[in-house]
């Protein structure tokens, strides 16, 4: 029984932290981003940023470790149950409890592990995350000096001085050189200085159940409750997992990786929404905190009812005429998905594959098998990704939509618009993966030395994989060029709503703007809903022999859209060269900037197109600013579509190295080459933006590597 025991455990094993590891770095892929700026923008030691990391960490890690452990028990007995090993087991006198033991003993010891995590280590990890932010400046901070701030030392220059009550009389002063000392104001009064209910330990959760107001009470009893009833569900995970992975049909570990997700999505769901409506004093906390475990308690215990015989209920259900038309939905979709497949074929090779210059034979059923195989595994993997990202996501803001009363149509339009930013940073991961699955599958099951056999060579084999793993990439650059830009600024400002802050385009306070022809916008706001500014300064300079030329101020400036032309009012004009003063209450201007062009006073390049963003850079330039980070930027937008056919290259020669050792494996290799890779492009980031590396060649250093490496490797590959 103890060997029974331990094959059992060997087999869920492999699955559980090949998945612990996949699903650790799909939801860290979202921080990537944050971690290179650090290191690109905020000049932030190593070692701060691996603290950082080190910090995130226990929040991630308190949902995959269960999340983990359900796909890999779950892939384990559907494995089992394919291979008919189950019905062997249960042939010799084997009871189901006794299966269920040495499942159950790694769920008490994944629950303590989740609790190590939820009562010690993530209040403290929370705290100092939060420090550290403050700190570090993880916030934008005084000394991230971005296009359109100014540098504190000046050459060979004049000051204008321009007094604001007597704007007639002016001083002008010339210097060789000048540096102006800047006090600093001191950092915004932070909210973090006072610990969260998720940043307190338990001493100090049990002090305000004891002592604290009766909404502290209640909010540190939610926290206590969460802490306790997040460990638990790897319990009933477990004897989910068991259960439903004996019932499993033929179709093995695809089977448990869908069955899992839709699990584990419903599990944490229920938890997050019912935390929150207990904090919000809603529902009861037995009833929000602890619902989803008891509801997966009661299922789990159901299914163990059930598992020795049939249940009459279960069948009637899976033979009920909704049941029925769900399943001929998806076989319909499926169907139609092969007839697409099947007429893109042909016309291809009506129209370019008949000709009577080129003589290509395309072996019709090799490429539908892995081309199916293929798109299946890619479909999964990416909405497994997509799952898993968006859950997380949903974690992060549960509180703040029940807080700020955010409306469900609102939350949904966040995701929607969040979509095309995930499948740019996911369909390259998955495209990894699949191809991994698809040739270690076929590896595994002597499917390539049968094709070696016919004649039919690796690279013919690998043709179609290929190719759509270049469609995936022309995919990413249209949905980049075309559709992230405005989905970006859309769903930042629902992030905004959501958080409780307003959409923001222009705060108060003073701003400087360069425009065209040695114009320098100075003014405190700008509402793009009116088109109208409040204490505008408009400087027309000369920046090469460092002169201003006129100067106009007015106390506000409205856009006429009949004339197209500013209209200042209450202001004055001082013109140097002429040596003119005249004050007006109402004058046009003829400035060559639309309302358009203070939309945004510094533009993120995720929210622009490469033609826009070429411009806006061009304009910088203009100003004298440095924009290496935004050229290397610029250059991203062609590289990084072209990842996805390099990550195929790449998959190719990996995949067919792995032997028989199957899908499981490759998925570990997928997830430990995508870290390398966004490790590189993390790192040529860094070096072009600090002016260490060409911007062209730190955005395309990465593929050319990694693309040189993969042709290499697919070279050795015995055909």
């Amino acid at each position: 029984m103890r060997r029974l025991q331990r094959i059992i455990q060997q087999e869920a094993r492999g699955p559980f932290l090949i998945s612990l590891v996949l699903l650790t770095f799909v939801v860290f892929t979202r921080e990537f981003g944050r971690i290179a700026e650090l290191l690109i923008r905020k000049d932030t030691q190593i070692a701060t940023v691996l603290k950082a990391v080190a910090y995130l960490m226990p929040s991630i890690l308190i949902f995959t470790v269960p999340f983990a452990f359900l796909i890999g028990t779950l892939i384990a007995f559907s494995r089992l149950t394919a291979d008919s090993e189950i019905v062997a087991m249960r042939a010799g006198g084997v009871s189901i409890l006794q299966i269920l033991m040495p499942v159950l003993k790694a769920a008490v010891i994944v629950t303590l592990l989740t609790a190590a995590f939820t009562l010690f280590l993530l209040p403290g990890a929370n705290w100092r995350l939060r420090m550290l932010r403050t700190d570090m400046a993880i916030r934008p901070a005084y000394s991230d000096i971005k296009p359109r701030v100014f540098f504190l030392h000046f050459e060979h220059g004049a000051v204008y001085n321009i007094p604001t009550q007597t704007p007639e009389k002016i001083t002008i002063s010339r210097f060789d050189t000048l540096d102006v000392p800047v006090d600093f104001p001191a950092a915004e009064p932070d909210n973090g200085k006072v610990k969260r209910p998720q940043d307190k330990t338990l001493g100090e959760l049990t002090t305000d159940l004891r002592q604290g107001s009766g909404e502290d009470r209640r909010a540190s009893l939610v926290e206590l409750n969460r802490r306790i009833a997040l460990p638990l569900s790897a319990l009933a995970f477990g004897i989910l997992a068991v259960t439903l992975g004996i019932r499993a049909p033929r179709g093995g570990r695809g089977y448990g990786f869908i069955l899992s997700i839709i699990v584990a999505f419903t599990y944490y769901v229920m938890f997050a929404t019912g935390s929150s409506l207990s904090r919000a004093g809603v529902l009861p906390i037995t009833i929000g905190v602890w619902g989803a475990d008891a509801s997966m308690g009661l299922l789990a215990l159901l299914t163990l009812r059930f598992a020795d015989h049939e249940s009459p209920l279960a069948h009637r259900i899976f033979n009920s005429w909704p049941a029925v038309c769900v399943s001929c939905f998806f076989a319909n979709i499926w169907e139609s998905l092969q007839a697409a497949l099947v007429d893109m074929r042909d016309t291809i090779e009506r129209r370019f594959l008949r000709l009577p210059h080129i003589r290509l034979r395309i072996a019709r059923i090799v490429d539908m098998l892995m081309a199916r195989a293929f798109l299946l595994n890619l479909v999964i993997t990416l909405s497994i990704c997509l799952s898993l990202v968006c859950l997380f996501t949903f974690f992060e803001i549960i509180d703040d939509i029940f807080q700020n009363q955010v409306p469900y149509a609102l939350v949904a339009d966040y995701f929607f618009f969040l979509q095309p930013q995930l499948l740019v940073l996911l369909i390259p991961i998955s495209v990894l993966i699949a191809t991994l699955i698809t040739f270690g599958s076929l590896e595994k099951f002597n499917q390539i030395v049968a094709f070696k056999s016919c004649g039919v060579s690796v690279y013919r084999i690998a043709m179609p994989i290929l190719i759509l793993g270049l469609l995936t990439s022309g995919v990413i650059f249209v949905i980049q060029e075309y559709v992230l830009p405005y989905a970006n600024v859309r769903q930042d400002s629902l992030h905004n709503i959501i958080k409780g802050r307003p959409a923001q385009i222009s705060q108060p306070g003073r701003h400087w703007i360069f425009g065209q022809d040695g114009r320098l916008y100075n003014y405190n706001l700008f509402s793009s809903e009116r088109n109208s500014f409040v204490e505008l300064a408009v400087y027309r300079l000369d920046l090469k022999n460092a002169a201003l030329i006129e100067a106009d101020f007015a106390q506000r400036g409205d856009w006429r859209r009949d004339g197209q032309r500013w209209l200042l009012r209450d202001g004055w004009v001082r013109n140097f060269d002429a040596d003119l003063f005249a004050t007006f209450s109402s004058q046009s201007f003829d400035f060559p900037e639309r309302p358009e062009f203070f939309d945004e006073e510094v533009r993120d390049s995720s929210k622009m197109t490469f033609s826009e963003l070429e411009h806006y850079i061009q304009d910088l330039q203009l100003g004298g600013f440095e924009v290496d980070y935004l050229k290397t930027e610029l250059y991203k937008k062609l590289a990084f579509p072209l990842v996805s056919i390099i990550m195929t290259l790449i998959a190719v020669p990996f995949s067919l190295t792995m032997g028989r050792k199957g899908t499981l494996y490759g998925i570990g290799i997928g997830v430990i080459l995508g870290i390398a890779y966004w490790g590189a492009f993390g790192v040529f980031d860094v070096l072009g933006s600090n002016g260490l590396l060409a911007p062209v060649l730190a955005a395309w250093g990465p593929n050319i590597v990694f693309g040189a490496g993969a042709t290499f490797l697919l070279s050795m590959v015995r055909t």
